[in-house]
């Protein structure tokens, strides 16, 4: 189902899925509101992590960012396997998540999870699931369903020019990368396409419609729920409108994503995935893949960091839960063209 944020409404002919959905992952851009509808989800009902694990709010963000301090540092394992940078410079070569290496991480990942997300319907928000997504999916059983929200392209690179001091060209690469990668990966599952603006313009209606998509996946909500969560949302959150303007400084490629990105939005039970076209080409050029002779220097210390950089203080089961001895035993990941 298609529909404006606002339409709490789902189509006659969508089948509730099998039994209650155990939580939702909510996927975005750096920038781009996941924090907003983070705390709005929370409010509906949703469980973070444990306080022991939250994260706190920084500078960007000083009323939080909503995200897990575990799951934060194992996405930077996966990412460092192959982006030197992580998240700012995404070259994850095709079939990443389907490597040997890749997949003997799934059970430690679950169980890192479920360690710092133990009440039912959990609610995770990390702006590196864009990448590490395929993974996640994979890992977590039953499939979560899946909040992916959006900004406009240029109000996210400004953001990150003046947080990060990117220029405003890579900030649009860092964009559509991201988003084209979170898209390919969501075919098939259960997803609700928010658009930030706009839930900031009307966020009793993005709370009516993200409040009636939990009720679908089975996800009972306290009687007063919807306007609390709307009550978390306000108008001072958003400091940029798009104009045309700015639309003229993106590439059509570009701009085709943003249409199809708002064409999306709403409710979608079982997300088709949209045919997607073809990169900018500045954008591949720029994360072109990593060279095979750095690949090859990583796979010993990727596992060594993968133990080293789990948090120190995790609660129960979690603390025996770094990177197996034999993993770190692996001689190479293999890398597809």
């Amino acid at each position: 189902m298609r529909g404006p944020i606002g339409n709490p409404e789902l189509s006659a002919h969508q089948t509730h899925p099998q039994g209650a959905s155990p939580g939702v992952l909510v996927v975005g851009m750096a920038r781009s509101g996941t924090s907003a509808s983070t705390a709005l989800l929370a409010r509906l009902g949703l469980a973070l992590t444990v306080d022991s694990d939250v994260i706190p709010g920084n500078v960007l963000n000083p009323r939080g960012v909503y995200e897990s301090r575990t799951v934060r540092r194992f996405d930077q394992v996966l990412l460092a396997r192959w982006c030197e940078g992580g998240w700012a410079n995404p070259c994850l070569p095709a079939g990443w998540d389907r490597q040997p290496g890749v997949r003997m991480l799934h059970s430690a990942g679950r169980r890192l999870f479920e360690s710092v997300h133990p009440t039912r319907p959990w609610l995770c928000k990390d702006p590196q699931f864009c990448l590490t997504l395929p993974f996640w999916l994979q890992a977590l059983h039953p499939n979560p369903a899946v909040a992916l929200t959006y900004r406009h392209p240029v109000a996210v690179a400004r953001s990150l020019q003046r947080g990060m001091g990117y220029e405003l060209s890579r900030g649009l690469a860092i964009w559509e990368r991201h988003q084209r990668s979170a898209l390919q990966a969501l075919d098939g599952q259960s997803v609700a396409v928010v658009n930030y603006d706009e839930l900031v313009a009307e966020p009793a209606g993005g709370a009516a419609t993200l409040a009636g998509w939990l009720t679908a996946l089975g996800v009972v909500l306290a009687a007063d729920a919807q306007r609390e969560a709307a009550a978390v949302i306000g108008e001072g959150q958003r400091h940029w409108h798009a104009s045309g303007e700015d639309r003229r400084l993106l590439s059509p490629e570009q701009r085709d994503l943003v249409d199809l990105l708002d064409a999306g939005r709403g409710v979608h039970m079982r997300w088709s995935a949209p045919a997607l076209g073809r990169e900018t080409p500045t954008t591949t050029a720029r994360f072109a893949a990593t060279p095979i002779k750095s690949l090859l220097r990583r796979p010993r210390w990727w596992w060594w960091i993968a133990e080293q950089t789990m948090p120190e203080t995790l609660s129960g089961p979690a603390s025996r839960l770094r990177a197996p001895r034999r993993l770190r035993q692996v001689g190479s990941i293999e890398v597809s063209d």
